[in-house]
């Protein structure tokens, strides 16, 4: 391996160290796990060490509740206001899957578990949610012959519902009481982070300073992620996170991958998981997450 390799393997083994153990990684774990990496290369050592890892003794003890993963975090606070609230904008369940995974996701929300375009998104917050669960834009597309693969779409926005049958009403109610929930946490005074990942069909960019005026309008104290995915099946970008806008309040960024999550519905490879998650783990989280 080159020295540049070497280094950033490293910092991985670090990172990864950090992320799962709570501590940065011993002379003999560094040595232990570069050779994953020297014999396996950057993607399956990583691989190969998340699984090692995660089947520690350390780790199983240091597990937080309802088992979910150890995340130390920074000390950026949100005018002066650590986080509470980690608030999905979708627009689909990548950054559910990925927060529940880490043990930061809170409360369900409306756009957890749906696929929206952005466009479809700010709709929603301008509108209060109006047209989201109105039968009269409902239709209904059946895939297979479970009702969870039902698909809804409204308007020509192609909001779809993949894990909720909205012909039943007790669905439709659990939607009202998710936007009901969305709605109290804007009226606080929490510090409150929203995440919007689009995948490269959608152009997050268009709207995406749109998203945080109308946010601007509703609440206070937040700051808002917007990460654009640009990889496609043939890896032709560059990995990495590249900055596209930045302000006091939000910020959006192109994001290529070393794996896709696309059909998966969560990364194969961990450092995709945790490069995502450092836009997170920056601030000062103290989140009301069983409450």
């Amino acid at each position: 391996m080159k020295a540049a390799e070497l280094f950033e393997s490293a910092k991985t083994i670090d990172s990864l160290y950090k992320e799962f153990l709570g501590r940065g990684v011993d002379p003999d774990g560094l040595r232990y796990h570069m050779q994953h990496f020297r014999k396996l290369g950057f993607s399956k050592g990583t691989q190969r060490s998340v699984n090692i890892l995660m089947n520690s003794d350390e780790f199983q003890i240091n597990k937080m509740h309802r088992g979910k993963i150890m995340i130390n975090h920074g000390n950026k606070k949100i005018n002066g206001k650590p986080v509470s609230h980690i608030i999905s904008l979708g627009s689909h369940c990548l950054p559910a899957l990925t927060l529940r995974k880490y043990g930061l996701k809170g409360k369900t929300l409306p756009f957890d578990w749906t696929y929206a375009p952005p466009i479809a998104v700010l709709d929603c917050l301008k509108n209060n949610f109006t047209s989201f669960i109105d039968n009269s834009n409902i239709h209904t597309i059946e895939k297979g012959i479970k009702s969870t693969n039902l698909k809804y779409w409204w308007d020509s926005k192609f909001h779809t519902f993949p894990h909720h049958d909205l012909n039943i009403q007790c669905n439709i109610e659990k939607f009202e009481r998710y936007i009901t929930r969305f709605n109290e946490t804007l009226k606080s005074d929490d510090g409150k982070l929203f995440i919007i990942i689009s995948r490269r069909m959608y152009d997050l960019n268009e709207c995406f300073l749109s998203i945080r005026d109308v946010l601007l309008e509703k609440t206070n104290n937040f700051h808002l992620i917007g990460i654009q995915l640009i990889n496609d099946i043939n890896y032709q970008y560059k990995f990495g996170l590249s900055s596209v806008t930045s302000s006091e309040n939000c910020e959006l960024y192109n994001f290529s991958s070393r794996s896709l999550e696309e059909g998966f519905g969560q990364y194969q490879d961990a450092s995709d998981e945790l490069l995502l998650l450092s836009l997170i783990t920056q601030f000062d989280l103290d989140l009301k997450i069983f409450s």
